[in-house]
């Protein structure tokens, strides 16, 4: 059964409210799922945003080493290369990765 918008907002949602609970292993769980749909559906800021939240995730749980792929397919996006802010960001996660490494 394919997802649709709703899924995508639900499983963002749920993310958001397990993140301020610190339960960052359900946490990647949704984002995983929401960033899928939005990249099935062209959502690039919905898939920035979820895998934005994955690496912060990944970060405290402490993989670094998916911390820091998931911090460069933020940074290789294309929706960052358009955008300065976003691109700080995924630059800001990438260099606290490498140095964690």
């Amino acid at each position: 059964m394919a997802m649709t918008t709703d899924d995508f907002i639900l499983h963002e949602y749920r993310a958001r409210q397990l993140w301020e609970q610190r339960e960052y292993s359900a946490v990647m769980d949704h984002t995983k799922a929401a960033a899928e749909t939005a990249g099935e559906r062209g959502d690039d800021a919905g898939w920035w945003r979820m895998m934005y939240l994955l690496a912060k995730c990944q970060r405290q749980l402490g993989l670094i080493s998916d911390f820091v792929t998931t911090a460069e397919a933020l940074a290789e996006h294309p929706l960052t290369e358009a955008d300065p802010e976003l691109a700080a960001k995924a630059k800001a996660l990438r260099s606290a990765g490498l140095r964690s490494l």
